[in-house]
């Protein structure tokens, strides 16, 4: 992975395209520090892939989970008080 400065990215915005649609993930800096990249849309598309039920199967959760301690919590809530 390239990395260019700003000033640079915007004076050769269409190159770092250009290497981008051939595969290339550029890191643009500002100040010296890591601020956007330049990658091909087919790597953005992974990159968003949300893995909902990733963990399904794997555990399994009590009857009364969200009951537990109730009365205790209550009780913090309200001072001390149930």
């Amino acid at each position: 992975m390239d990395t260019v400065s700003l000033y640079d990215a915007k004076a050769n915005l269409s190159k770092l395209v250009e290497r981008a649609q051939r595969g290339e993930t550029i890191v643009i800096t500002k100040h010296g520090k890591p601020a956007a990249c330049v990658m091909p849309v087919e790597a953005r598309e992974q990159a968003d892939i949300h893995r909902t039920g990733f963990f399904k199967g794997r555990y399994e959760i009590p009857d009364g989970f969200d009951t537990v301690a109730q009365e205790e919590i209550i009780a913090l809530f309200n001072g001390g008080e149930s």
